[in-house]
């Protein structure tokens, strides 16, 4: 029996606080509603770790946010996740996040980031890992009103102990700069369809992210 399509929505809202050149702190709150109008949420809090932070490229284009710049950080937290309550199991569920991040200025205003995830989720009396490896593509485009960043990703998710639930999925989206310390990200995402569990997916997310200054 082929998987199920569905379409989604993704809300999300994220803060960051530097605390200094080297680290800094994220909060995440988000949601996913369904087609079906059923809602389920996460909740999170991240450290982010920047390697030879002094040695941070210099540009005009680098200050859409606190990553812009660096060239290797990595990331460790915590995620709850709140499950559908119509589910049989309704015990949320605690994720371990491990992130390493690389980018790479190949110049006219652009950015590749290479991001290797693994995550560690917390399920009845075992643990699940999977890799979520990206690739992101961004340009920045600057004029007297508006900066804003197009970008483009491929993401891939393997699941170590069960491969049927491997996906692919390919996403793009801007982000728009409100103030000096608001950002505005849209964007569209499609999943393609693997085996019989895991149906094609087409999702808008919409997120909001503040960025606290930097402590003195």
């Amino acid at each position: 029996m082929p998987a199920v399509a569905s379409q989604e929505i993704w809300p999300e809202v994220d803060a960051f606080y530097k605390i200094n050149p080297g680290i800094r702190l994220m909060a995440l709150a988000s949601a996913t509603k369904t087609n079906t109008y059923y809602e389920d949420g996460d909740f999170g809090i991240n450290a982010d770790f920047f390697i030879l932070s002094h040695f941070r490229k210099e540009g005009p284009e680098i200050d859409l946010d606190s990553t812009r710049g660096y060239y290797q950080w990595f990331r460790g937290g915590l995620k709850f996740t709140r499950p559908d309550p119509s589910a049989k199991n309704t015990d949320g569920q605690f994720t371990i996040r491990t992130e390493s991040n690389t980018r790479l200025y190949p110049g006219w205003k652009t950015m590749v980031t290479i991001r290797n995830r693994f995550d560690f989720v917390d399920k009845t009396e075992m643990v699940s890992v999977k890799y979520m490896p990206r690739v992101t593509w961004e340009k920045n485009f600057k004029t007297e009103y508006l900066n804003f960043d197009a970008f483009l990703y491929a993401e891939y998710y393997l699941y170590f102990k069960d491969e049927t639930n491997n996906r692919f999925s390919v996403a793009s989206g801007f982000n728009v700069k409100v103030s000096r310390l608001i950002l505005t990200q849209l964007y569209y995402l499609h999943q393609f369809e693997h085996q019989e569990k895991v149906g094609t997916l087409d999702a808008f997310g919409i997120k909001l992210i503040f960025y606290m200054p930097l402590k003195k």
